[in-house]
């Protein structure tokens, strides 16, 4: 692996914070552009995802020191150097929700819409975050025989460096799948926020199946002996599910009084 790029001077750059910073700016280019098309203001958006930046990161960083407390424990200032990996994806996620909703309503945005113009946006960034992984040797698979295996000499020092699932490709790939499902569904006709439920329920069901080949979570057990991701992963596609059938049922609700009342204004 290569979790050092190149040298500026006597500086490491690391190849997990510039692929998570590439991530953020061709997402950031792609939000404003679909921004743009909506009608949407620029300011706005560009504002909310400054501040969703700093609350991800923050958040998924806490939720991984919580979830990793022995990876600090010798090294406190470690803590800070989020640029050497170190993130938890649905910990950040939950801190950036609240503040993206708070920011909503405060500026009256159509919390639904912004929704469907992030969602993409968030699976694109993360194409490249999970190969920024992959570069600093992190978030690893457990072992395999499988033609595809790949060593992690930077992983533990207790765990040997035998051939393990790429689970950060396979994250890649599928995050690759996920964003030209949600292109493709945004194009078609829809309720507002139905393409935002149609990722979280897609990512969901994807990140409850890699944790299974995820050798850094093996000894998670929390809800029902699950991981954590799993363990929010299964409440969220829960709560998505019931939301995006509730959204569909007022749509069709909507489309029959709408048929109805020009049924009457006819007769």
């Amino acid at each position: 692996m290569y979790p050092i790029l190149f040298h500026l001077g006597p500086i490491p750059v690391y190849t997990y914070g510039v692929m998570v910073s590439l991530g953020f700016i061709l997402g950031y280019q792609l939000l404003i552009k679909w921004a743009k098309q909506e009608g949407v203001s620029e300011l706005a958006i560009s504002d909310l995802f400054l501040i969703l930046v700093v609350t991800s990161m923050t958040g998924a960083r806490i939720t991984y020191i919580l979830s990793y407390p022995e990876h600090f424990r010798h090294d406190w200032t470690s803590v800070f150097r989020v640029w050497e990996g170190g993130l938890t994806i649905l910990g950040g996620a939950v801190l950036a929700f609240i503040c993206f909703y708070l920011y909503c309503r405060k500026k009256n945005l159509d919390i639904a819409l912004v929704l469907d113009l992030f969602s993409p946006a968030i699976a694109f960034g993360l194409i490249f975050g999970r190969l920024g992984c992959l570069g600093f040797g992190c978030c690893y698979g457990i072992p395999t025989d499988l033609p595809w295996g790949l060593t992690f000499p930077n992983t533990d020092m207790l765990i040997p460096p035998v051939p393990r699932h790429p689970t950060q490709i396979y994250t890649s790939l599928c995050m690759i799948v996920i964003f030209l499902l949600l292109r493709w569904f945004r194009k078609k006709e829809h309720v507002n926020g139905t393409v935002s439920i149609v990722f979280l329920l897609v990512y969901t069901v994807y990140r409850f199946i890699i944790e299974m080949f995820r050798q850094d979570v093996a000894s998670e057990h929390y809800l029902f002996g699950l991981t954590l991701a799993q363990s929010m992963s299964l409440v969220a596609s829960v709560a998505a599910l019931v939301y995006y059938l509730t959204s569909l049922r007022y749509s069709d609700n909507i489309n029959k009084g709408s048929l109805i009342n020009g049924q009457k204004e006819k007769t």
